[in-house]
């Protein structure tokens, strides 16, 4: 058997490395991948000369697509259409609007030529045209941490709210009829109520999701676990129905954006890189080839000895780097039991600051019911400091005159005129005397029950409009040089069993917070307080006709620490803590109804069950 000499082979190899060259050399010229050309039709280039400006909205609250600050805007979306710019003689005029609907609403009435980032929906499609996906995201729900696990069909009992106009409002209501969903403006109301509790789930998309918790470091919300909500989140630019030609410009646009141009806009707003997506017909390609150089590879082996202790020396090499990424692995896997050890620490040293946070809030409540405790006791001494000035007055002039009358008794030269005169006035400072200690004696009595009402934590039967009058009597210094009146209208026998010190709270707080600021600038007034029930429920109104309220102001009253006199000492804490006394120790609600120049009134409404006795 003869064998051929190794050097007899090198013009088989050399001309099979020729036809695998020549096939990749083929291979490159016909496979088109993204990003290559970009060609226009007639059609096309005739519209862009048309059109060299388009109008677009944009959303100002959809981080990280897009969103307005400092007076630009910026995002994903943003980055796509800077791109486009450079690649099309086209230019993107942005037109500003307050919300999302406000945009649909432009784009409907062609008020604009296109929108930012959008899912496509059938309403939408009435109305638009849509191009080819640039990112996929999709929905999820956000509940708060202290809530338990919920799954998607228990929105439907719970008070969850999305965004208006958000192609999952559609969504969820055809999927969940008689649904009662709450439609918020943008994110940062959503997440805001959610994390005040005023909603039991949110539901928005993932990465805007992402983006404004970490802004903002909210850490009481969290998405829970599977919560995919089934709707095709692929996100697309919006094209009024007229512009047809428009859209094959931007989808031929998009198309020839460079797979590493996209990755790199991705991984700028989201963190993620996307892979690489290739072809069908450049797989083949590269499977052909590599079976190629296996046949080339396999005939070296078979007819060349050296070529196999060369590719036993490469076996060799691969296998060190085997071992070298299994080595990797390891360090890895170790480092990630780290990471979760460090993750769980500071989840610890989280949850106690929050726990830490929660205590000084509760202890600076505390401090302001003893401020208000404070005010009512100025206001107290101030109303028995004016009888007893009365009354020593009257104790002065008594002693006065029987000193004089002593005198005369002495040098017996009474006439019983003068005997009358001072009988009688003995008589008339006694009765001053005798009411305004009388006064003194009730106000001390009314006080002493309110002191041992606030420290008092249990139930008794009392009566509602004497309750507020007292709180009226403690803040008489504080009204009684304004001309501002405090008329009670609550019935007289009108008797409850609850919390009298909860209630002259709540009386306190309010009245107070009127007096400061609803006539903050005004030398008189009035604050009517009323009161009517009902089968189901009693309701309290204090109303002013004072100053009353912007818009902001009433939004932002209940809570902790919003004050418009910061620079006057307030704390902002006063009508957090009437809130906080009507929903949790009472079980009823409080709401506010306020216009500029028209005054404010406030409504306290309790569940009748429990009030009567």
């Amino acid at each position: 058997m003869n064998v051929k000499h190794p050097s007899s082979l090198w013009p088989l190899l050399i001309l099979l490395f020729s036809a695998v060259a020549a096939l990749m050399i083929f291979l490159s010229v016909n496979i088109t991948l993204p990003g290559e050309q970009l060609s226009l039709n007639a059609e096309e280039k005739q519209w862009l000369r048309a059109h060299p400006k388009v109008s677009i909205g944009l959303d100002p609250e959809y981080a990280p697509f897009e969103f307005y600050e400092d007076g630009l805007y910026s995002g994903m979306s943003i980055d796509y259409l800077n791109w486009i710019e450079t690649k099309l003689p086209i230019q993107f005029e942005y037109v500003t609007f307050d919300n999302w609907n406000q945009v649909l609403a432009a784009a409907y009435a062609k008020q604009v030529d296109m929108t930012g980032a959008l899912i496509k929906t059938d309403s939408r499609g009435q109305y638009l045209l849509f191009t080819d996906s640039f990112y996929t995201n999709f929905d999820i729900i956000l509940i708060r941490t202290d809530q338990k696990t919920i799954k998607e069909s228990d929105l439907v009992h719970l008070k969850t709210a999305v965004i208006k106009d958000y192609a999952v409002v559609n969504f969820l209501k055809d999927k969940y009829p008689g649904i009662q969903l709450i439609e918020v403006n943008n994110i940062t109301e959503g997440l805001k109520q959610l994390s005040f509790g005023d909603l039991d789930a949110f539901v928005t998309d993932f990465t805007q999701a992402s983006f404004y918790i970490q802004k903002y470091g909210y850490q009481n919300i969290y998405a829970i676990e599977d919560s995919k909500i089934s709707i095709d989140g692929d996100l697309r630019f919006g094209v009024r129905k007229d512009y047809a030609p428009l859209v094959s410009i931007l989808n031929k646009a998009l198309k020839h954006m460079p797979t590493s141009t996209s990755n790199e806009i991705h991984m700028k707003w989201t963190g993620v890189k996307l892979r690489s997506f290739l072809s069908e017909k450049f797989l083949i390609a590269i499977l052909t080839i590599l079976g190629l150089i296996t046949i080339v590879a396999a005939i070296a082996l078979a007819l060349n000895q050296l070529l196999k202790r060369e590719i036993a020396a490469k076996t060799k090499t691969i296998q060190a780097e085997l071992d070298y990424i299994t080595q990797v692995e390891a360090e890895l896997l170790s480092l990630n039991e780290t990471l979760e050890a460090k993750v769980q620490e500071r989840t610890l040293t989280l949850e106690q600051a929050i726990h830490d946070l929660h205590q000084t809030q509760e202890q600076m409540i505390e401090s302001e019911k003893m401020a208000s405790l404070g005010g009512l006791v100025a206001g107290v001494a101030h109303e028995i400091n004016t009888p007893l000035g009365v009354t020593l007055t009257s104790a002065s002039y008594l002693t006065h005159i029987s000193q004089k009358f002593y005198n005369k008794f002495q040098n017996d030269s009474i006439k019983k005129s003068e005997l009358n005169s001072y009988l009688e006035a003995v008589l008339d400072s006694s009765k001053l005397m005798n009411t305004n200690l009388n006064k003194a004696a009730d106000l001390v009595r009314s006080f002493k029950q309110l002191a041992l009402d606030q420290n008092s934590d249990e139930k008794k039967c009392f009566s509602l409009k004497e309750s507020c009058d007292v709180v009226i009597i403690s803040l008489y210094h504080e009204y009684e040089t304004r001309h501002i009146q405090i008329i009670n209208q609550i019935p007289e026998t009108l008797l409850i069993e609850s919390y009298p010190g909860v209630f002259s709270q709540i009386f306190s707080n309010i009245l107070i917070n009127a007096l400061q600021h609803a006539f903050d600038e005004k030398s008189e007034g009035e604050v009517i307080i009323t009161c009517t029930e009902s089968p189901d429920q009693l309701c309290l109104t204090l109303s002013d006709n004072g100053s009353g309220l912007t818009d902001e102001a009433s939004q932002h009253i209940f809570e902790p620490f919003f004050t418009t006199r910061r620079y006057k000492g307030n704390s902002g804490l006063g009508m957090h803590v009437v809130y906080n006394l009507v929903n949790q120790k009472l079980k009823g609600s409080i709401q506010v109804s306020s216009h500029p120049a028209e005054g404010t009134v406030i409504k306290v409404c309790l569940p009748r069950i429990d009030l009567n006795c």
